[in-house]
C-alpha cells in the first residue's frame, strides 16, 4: 500500500477518509513505521465520524526500528489523540496538531 497518499471514499452517502499515522524515528529519515489509522468524515469533521485506531503490537513494532524510543512518551501521544478526535470540540485542533507540531516523530501520511 502506498502510504503517501490520503484514501477517500463513500458510506451512507458521506464522504469518509483515512490516512495512516506513522512513526520516524529521525526527523529527516525516510524510514517510518505505520502505528495507526485515522478515519473521518470529510465534510462534517465537527459533527461526523473521527477516530483514530492503533495497531495492537505498534510499541514492539517502533522499537524494532527505534529501539532508544520513549514508548511511554508515544503511549500517552497515542491516547491523547484518540480522544481528541473522539471530541468533537478538538478534532480540528488536533489534526492540525499531527500536520504540525508532532511531524518530527508521528507524521500524517499524505494529508
Amino acid at each position: 500500500m502506498n502510504s503517501e497518499r490520503r484514501h477517500t471514499g463513500m458510506a451512507n452517502g458521506k464522504k469518509r477518509e483515512y490516512f495512516l499515522l506513522q512513526y520516524m524515528p529521525k526527523p529527516l529519515s525516510k524510514d517510518t513505521i505505520d502505528i495507526g489509522l485515522v478515519f473521518l468524515e470529510s465534510e462534517n469533521l465537527r459533527g461526523g465520524f473521527c477516530r483514530a485506531r492503533f495497531g495492537r503490537n505498534w510499541q514492539a513494532s517502533v522499537l524494532r526500528i527505534d529501539s532508544n524510543a520513549d514508548i511511554e512518551i508515544l503511549e500517552a501521544l497515542a491516547r491523547d489523540i484518540s480522544a481528541r478526535l473522539t471530541a468533537p470540540d478538538s478534532r480540528k485542533e488536533m489534526l492540525n496538531l499531527l500536520e504540525t507540531s508532532f511531524s518530527s516523530v508521528v507524521r500524517v501520511s499524505g494529508r
